[in-house]
């Protein structure tokens, strides 16, 4: 049975569709020209690459320059034939030459009234029963199965012959509708990739995977984290958590850096007693796929030295200008300023921008050691939380397994693809480099590896209590 508010929507869907021939005509001569073009969209992104991208500017290696231009060609050609609702895809699967996860696009579509309601037919038709989704699931071959919560729903993610379908079973907002169909994924190696469908209809393409041991679900704009039963509690699930397990052991659980920089801390100012009389604190950090730098007030809690800052490399160009120089007003002045005066001539490697050395104070509490937890997830501000904590403090050690690698290149930029049309298709790429030594000594490429590698199948926080008893 097909939920009564989709065919309400169905109504409205079509009324807004219907038009003389006429209105036909001269809607559909303006659709051409805000549909996207893949060819000129890809034109221009590698435009916005070459101009603004540091990590290409810094390669030498003639090899590696040689594949890039073949691969830039073959890339070139083939988007001539590429549709509009599939053209982020094919930029990014370009883009993944660089091996650079901040190096992406991202889309958000406003489609035509006759694409919505084209859409809606499709999720018409996927709706199911609470029933049928459960019958589905019973096929847990893959680690994507089960159900998932994004902190106002609960999905329900099954395998459906070669796609694994997220459905919604149980939602507080009032747009959800039970039963209807919310992502539609397939997988390539670790890797799952396919259309997300907000409760507008404009379908978005995503690519990610699973982590924390396949209990966090982090793709392109979507955090999903595993939940048990359909009757858990719907919470946000960005907001950090901390436990304390015994006298000695402390749990602080970090799933996100995209959180409020008030709010976070307003939980350690809560939370501070706690913190203080712990002497042993353990950060968990897996699945957290970055944010913001907000962790500064944590690591002083535990620090026992200042930190250098490092200088890395900025390439010159429009945009990069246009990015520092909006950014001067938030306390950047002393590091900007001088960047902006040395990026004079586009297309120029230049020094990026000084930080000024971070200082700290030994804290005075009860914190002995630190461990923090990280997996193949953690990636961006949170391996920059890694980097700053141990540079900060001889307490901490690492704990886990590789993080991410996607800290080489830093302060990340967005610009809107014009040729993308209604398909509104965002270049993302990093304005610098963490430090000048990134070509050769990096992170990228290995990650950020544990100081103590845990083995599969261990229960990880007891395994690190355990380690130090």
């Amino acid at each position: 049975m097909i939920p009564r508010i989709f065919k309400n929507i169905s109504i409205a869907l079509l009324l807004l569709g219907a038009f003389s021939f006429d209105n036909a005509t001269s809607a559909m001569n303006n659709l051409r020209t805000q549909s996207c073009d893949c060819s000129k969209t890809f034109e221009e992104l590698i435009g916005k690459l070459e101009s603004n991208y540091v990590g290409l500017a810094l390669i030498t290696d003639t090899v590696r320059l040689a594949k890039y231009d073949s691969l830039k060609r073959t890339y070139l050609s083939s988007s001539k034939n590429i549709s509009a609702d599939t053209c982020t895809q094919h930029l990014d699967d370009f883009l993944s030459f660089f091996e650079d996860g901040h190096l992406s696009v991202f889309e958000f579509p406003k489609a035509d009234s006759l694409t919505l309601a084209r859409t809606h037919r499709f999720l018409q038709d996927e709706a199911r029963e609470l029933a049928d989704i459960a019958e589905l699931a019973k096929d847990s071959s893959d680690a994507i199965v089960g159900l998932w919560s994004d902190g106002a729903s609960i999905f329900r993610i099954v395998k459906n012959q070669s796609y694994f379908d997220a459905y919604v079973v149980k939602s507080k907002s009032s747009d959800a509708i039970i039963g209807s169909l919310k992502l539609r994924l397939t997988k390539t190696g670790n890797e799952y990739r396919g259309n997300y469908y907000p409760y507008n209809f404009n379908a978005r393409y995503l690519r990610g995977g699973i982590y924390k041991e396949n209990r966090a679900l982090r793709m392109t704009s979507l955090k999903w984290d595993r939940v048990h039963s359909e009757t858990d509690t719907l919470r946000n699930i960005r907001t950090p958590r901390i436990k304390k397990i015994d006298e000695e052991n402390t749990l602080l659980t970090l799933p996100s850096f995209s959180v409020d920089r008030r709010d976070f801390r307003a939980f350690l100012k809560e939370n501070d007693k706690l913190l203080k009389s712990t002497s042993h604190l353990i950060i968990d950090i897996r699945g957290n796929a970055g944010g913001n730098s907000i962790y500064f007030p944590l690591i002083r809690y535990f620090a026992t030295h200042d930190i250098r800052s490092k200088q890395g490399y900025v390439l010159a160009s429009d945009d990069n200008r246009t990015y520092f120089k909006k950014r001067i007003g938030f306390g950047y002045s002393k590091s900007y300023s001088p960047l902006l005066k040395r990026m004079k001539k586009n297309g120029e490697v230049v020094d990026g921008p000084k930080y000024p050395n971070r200082k700290f104070s030994m804290a005075m509490n009860s914190i002995f050691r630190v461990s923090i937890l990280m997996d193949d997830g953690s990636a961006s501000a949170a391996e920059s939380f890694v980097l700053h904590a141990k540079g900060a403090s001889f307490k901490v050690a690492t704990f886990g397994s590789a993080s991410r690698g996607m800290i080489d290149f830093t302060s990340v930029n967005s610009l809107l693809l014009k040729n993308s049309g209604n398909q509104n298709i965002y270049f993302r790429y990093p304005t610098g480099t963490l430090h000048q030594e990134v070509m050769e000594n990096g992170f990228n490429k290995t990650g950020i590896l544990p100081d103590n590698p845990i083995p599969e199948g261990e229960n990880k926080i007891q395994y690190i209590i355990d380690y130090y008893q």
